[in-house]
């Protein structure tokens, strides 16, 4: 029940965040430049136990700040698990966005857009470690740094104001016992990733053309 607060406190700060620019920006010739998107997919952690292929669930904020190049602030929930341990866990990145269509080409007009992101995240976990035949369950909670957050997306614009996307990324996170395994503690080890692919809808707030 904690683990579903902490989640809807997230997902809640984050719909504050966008409504408050939304409403701070008093020009639409601003405004195009800002959208929003919601995600949902399907992700799997590279770690040191088997695990599983999990839901995600994300969103994020943009900022356009050349025809090209942009900021956007994202959050996932990446909850994973295997046949040994179940992990809740919500990260949030920076990123700067490219649109590689627009830098090579210099296209402005166009309707299929690739586009690269490269960012720095945090995250919060809780890892809990099923008992074997000689330990007890083990119970893991903690924060995190990731980088560098690597993504790819293609979009395709339906209308001025919406388009529909996918995309796949790399999350790497500065620990080795995501899974909660205690043989796997090391300060000086970090291996654990997430790999996801996703849907996703983008909605501009306000279009100029």
């Amino acid at each position: 029940m904690h683990y579903f607060y902490f989640v809807m406190k997230k997902i809640f700060v984050l719909s504050m965040f966008v409504f408050t620019l939304f409403c701070v920006s008093a020009q639409h010739e601003k405004l195009s430049n800002w959208s929003f998107t919601a995600e949902y997919g399907l992700s799997r952690l590279d770690g040191d136990e088997d695990s599983s292929v999990k839901q995600v669930f994300g969103a994020s904020v943009e900022y356009a700040f050349l025809p090209f190049a942009g900021v956007a602030l994202d959050y996932y929930n990446l909850p994973q698990s295997g046949p040994t341990f179940s992990t809740g866990l919500n990260s949030a990145a920076l990123n700067l966005t490219v649109n590689i269509n627009r830098l090579l080409f210099s296209r402005q007009d166009d309707n299929v857009i690739l586009k690269g992101y490269l960012g720095y995240g945090i995250a919060r976990y809780t890892s809990r470690y099923y008992a074997t035949t000689t330990s007890p369950n083990i119970s893991v909670s903690g924060s995190t740094t990731s980088f560098p957050v690597a993504a790819l997306s293609v979009e395709f614009y339906v209308t001025r104001l919406l388009s529909l996307g996918a995309k796949t990324q790399f999350r790497p996170f500065n620990v080795n016992n995501l899974e909660g395994d205690p043989r796997y503690n090391s300060d000086n080890v970090s291996n654990d990733n997430i790999v996801a692919a996703t849907l996703f809808l983008r909605i501009k707030l306000y279009s100029s053309n």
